[in-house]
């Protein structure tokens, strides 16, 4: 079984409301592995009308590829995470 088999999804929420002049969205997705142990997440802020940078991305925070990220108007960084 690969490690992709064993993550299982727990939390797929997203929410749409009225920001900024148009819609907003905030996302956020958590995959946990067969010990409960959160493995990977994705959280993010959206205003797509405001930004075409990033999918609309405003603000985020993700380890989709193994490292933590933060990112911000279109911009990537690592992400100090504690924990």
């Amino acid at each position: 079984m690969g490690r992709k088999a064993s993550l299982r999804k727990i939390t797929d929420y997203e929410s749409d409301f009225w920001c900024a002049g148009g819609t907003g969205i905030l996302r956020e997705e958590v995959w946990v592995n067969a010990k409960k142990e959160v493995v990977r997440y994705n959280l993010a802020f959206l205003l797509p009308h405001l930004s075409g940078l990033d999918n609309g991305r405003i603000l985020g925070f993700d380890n989709a590829h193994g490292v933590h990220e933060r990112h911000f108007m279109g911009r990537v960084h690592p992400a100090g995470f504690i924990s």
